[in-house]
């Protein structure tokens, strides 16, 4: 059932949230701007970390309001997608190839948390590689979303044994030597680096990149490109 909210929402209703959004954030961003120039720095530096509790608070709070039968459908799938340990779902892979691309941006919350719990939200701090781009923390959050599409493709291949699967799960697979070199340009030499784990890097870079794009198009968009 497309009205059925638990899985549709209307495009009036998710205007109307991404506009609530908006403006929250807006206004914390607004009395952060106005604390750090005023020198009310204890002040500015609670505005992110309110920001950062109140978006999974607002998601998965359980109260009877704002969507509630929605917000308890996403966080079911949620749950299945962090421990992939039943049978996989449209919703279960949906929001794990969602995380996929978002990649990125979680290694940059990782960063962003990890400033506050340190206390450095208001000056620039490295904190001995704690919070920095030596931190194994940063290529963990990188990882994450594809060791659980992983472990998705490896549960849908005992589920169904079709080969796909595990063609499906070799690709995920294909993303850990990107990170793992990525991880070691802070750790070792630059004569190294540029000398053998750059090149190994690019390589592994390039077969990543070329077995995602050959994969999207040909299995899952389905195009006749290949």
């Amino acid at each position: 059932d497309l009205h059925d909210p638990r899985v549709h929402l209307t495009h009036r209703q998710v205007f109307n949230m991404a506009a609530w959004c908006s403006a929250v954030f807006a206004g914390n961003l607004a009395v952060f701007l106005r604390a750090a120039v005023n020198g009310h720095d204890a002040l500015a530096t609670w505005m992110p970390v309110v920001l950062y509790l109140g978006v999974p608070a607002a998601l998965l709070v359980p109260v009877n309001t704002w969507h509630v039968r929605s917000r308890r459908f996403f966080a079911r799938t949620l749950r299945r997608m962090v421990v992939p340990l039943q049978p996989i779902s449209f919703a279960d892979f949906f929001l794990a190839d969602v995380a996929c691309s978002m990649a990125k941006s979680f290694s940059d919350v990782e960063r962003a948390v990890c400033s506050m719990l340190m206390g450095s939200v208001m000056r620039a701090a490295n904190h001995g590689g704690t919070c920095g781009s030596t931190s194994w923390k940063i290529p963990l959050a990188l990882a994450v979303p594809s060791i659980i599409r992983l472990l998705q493709c490896l549960r849908q291949y005992k589920d169904t044994k079709q080969a796909g699967c595990l063609w499906n799960a070799l690709k995920y697979s294909s993303a850990f030597p990107v990170i793992i070199l990525s991880a070691l340009k802070y750790h070792v030499s630059h004569r190294d680096w540029m000398s053998l784990y750059r090149p190994a890097w690019l390589a592994c870079s390039l077969v990543n990149t070329a077995y995602s794009y050959y994969w999207d198009v040909k299995h899952d968009w389905d195009l006749t490109l290949f």
